[in-house]
């Protein structure tokens, strides 16, 4: 495979950004609505954040595999 058929792959998949895309629309610092919505998503994802910590999942499994192994 070459870089150009590497490229054509690429870029069929939608992996090259190109001129021709549109950017993020900037958010309307009026639109007290979405600026709502926005902060209870946000609020929602730290108490989800805080009630599951990182890897707390796996911990107890983890922990019974060692001692099952010994």
């Amino acid at each position: 495979m070459s870089i150009d058929d590497y490229l054509a792959s690429e870029a069929a998949r939608g992996n090259i950004l190109d001129a021709t895309t549109t950017p993020q629309p900037v958010a309307d610092e009026d639109d007290h609505a979405q600026a709502d919505a926005d902060t209870y998503k946000a609020r929602q994802w730290d108490v989800f954040t805080e009630e599951n910590p990182r890897g707390a999942g796996h911990a107890i499994i983890s922990a019974l595999l060692t001692i099952e192994i010994q």
